[in-house]
């Protein structure tokens, strides 16, 4: 029986740390967003995303700065585009989690029942160490953009029972508190 974790929290709070420390002690870890690049090769895919933002379409590839203006820029965009995309890579990461014991899934949005999750692990920060995370990591962005993306994650819930991980401090706090976690669900 496949066991999935959802690893999630907001922007800049850890999440692919988090699923570095998991890969390095043997975990398998599947990135949605990973999922969601890989889905612009499918034709229908393209073709779903052109309907609700042309602009983010151009010569059968997908523009990612324009497309994450647009789907911050509105709730209602950003509605649309995960209608769009949210049931395409939930299936792409079921399938490819067929016959796998226990996957962990990092999700940059969390969305209740999106995925068959058995576990959530929550990984937070301050916001200002999250602030400074996203601009280092994305000197392309915006300074409105990343705000934007803020503000948007600002109201995400997370399911009652849900592992938190603290990652305000270090690189060695983190993985302690990763491993010890991993060790408890293996």
């Amino acid at each position: 029986m496949r066991k999935l974790i959802g690893v999630v929290g907001q922007m800049g709070s850890g999440k692919s740390a988090v699923c570095t420390i998991l890969r390095q002690n043997g975990a398998t870890v599947i990135d949605a967003d990973d999922v969601n690049r890989h889905l612009a090769d499918d034709v229908d895919y393209l073709n779903k995303i052109a309907a609700i933002c042309p602009e983010a379409v151009e010569e059968r590839k997908i523009d990612y700065p324009t497309l994450r203006s647009w789907a911050f820029a509105d709730p209602e965009h950003l509605q649309a585009l995960e209608k769009v995309a949210q049931p395409m890579i939930r299936d792409r990461i079921l399938d490819m989690t067929v016959g796998v014991p226990l996957a962990f899934v990092e999700l940059s949005v969390y969305r209740e029942g999106f995925l068959p999750l058995d576990e959530v692990w929550v990984v937070t920060a301050d916001e200002q160490k999250r602030l400074s995370r996203v601009a280092l990591r994305n000197p392309d962005w915006a300074f409105e953009d990343i705000t934007r993306a803020f503000d948007a994650q600002r109201n995400m819930r997370f399911p009652h029972g849900a592992k938190v991980i603290f990652n305000n401090g270090g690189r060695r706090q983190l993985e302690e508190q990763v491993v010890k976690l991993y060790r408890e669900t293996v």
